[in-house]
């Protein structure tokens, strides 16, 4: 998102869900947060997301919803004592 300079927001809502219209509170970022990574998920997964500004005991209203799926991670490693081809039972 794009960071806003207002001297008044107090906290950025990071709202997630499994859908939607399910979005919870997730977490408060302080006042000049330009990003966020959720580092609790799992892959195979789609989350949505969305934002809202603090400003003190106000909140304003939220962004628009967005959805990612995470990156699964990729395993690169040759196993060291394995002659190609290469199995799991070797």
């Amino acid at each position: 998102w794009d960071t806003i300079e207002d001297k008044y927001i107090t906290g950025i809502n990071i709202y997630r869900g499994y859908n939607s219209e399910s979005l919870e509170l997730y977490e408060t970022l302080p006042p000049g947060s330009a990003s966020f990574k959720d580092i609790e998920v799992s892959v195979r997964i789609e989350y949505f997301y969305s934002i809202s500004y603090l400003y003190d005991n106000y909140e304003h209203e939220k962004t628009q919803v967005f959805s990612i799926y995470p990156h699964e991670p990729t395993n690169n490693d040759i196993p060291t004592e394995c002659s190609p081809p290469c199995h799991i039972h070797n």
